[in-house]
């Protein structure tokens, strides 16, 4: 259910990057005009590394899904959306995030994603039920 709503989410970023992406022609940036290399690598988005994420959660990857998730955080940070898509970009990115710490050990540290996920959707039931079990598998209650 998590990684459909992230998926459902990630559907309607990319449907609207790519539109824009038609729209306009985009001129080389400097790393492109200097690395010709680079002009084939296709540019890493939020999207794509939140994919990787939930491809690394789904084989148990836990360390690495960690890093693609923070990635994608980072990523969506600097991308231009509207502000009901960051949120719910937000809240889903948070959540799996939470997951994969938690799966990873890192119960505080899942807590904290959940606490963001809550900040941007703060009536997100999944988020307080996730909370409720890091702060459990982290011994704080």
């Amino acid at each position: 259910m998590r990684c459909l709503l992230l998926l459902l989410v990630l559907a309607n970023a990319r449907a609207q990057e790519g539109s824009k992406a038609a729209d306009s022609k985009v001129a080389p940036t400097a790393q492109q005009q200097v690395d010709p290399a680079a002009q084939q690598r296709p540019a890493m988005t939020f999207m794509t590394a939140a994919q990787r994420g939930m491809a690394l959660q789904q084989a148990s990857r836990w360390a690495e899904a960690v890093q693609a998730y923070q990635q994608s955080l980072a990523l969506a940070e600097q991308a231009t959306m509207p502000d009901a898509q960051r949120l719910n970009v937000a809240v889903s990115i948070n959540t799996n995030l939470g997951l994969s710490m938690q799966s990873a050990d890192r119960a505080d540290e899942a807590v904290a994603a959940f606490d963001r996920a809550l900040a941007a959707h703060p009536k997100h039931a999944d988020s307080y039920h996730n909370k409720g079990n890091a702060l459990y598998a982290g011994r704080r209650f």
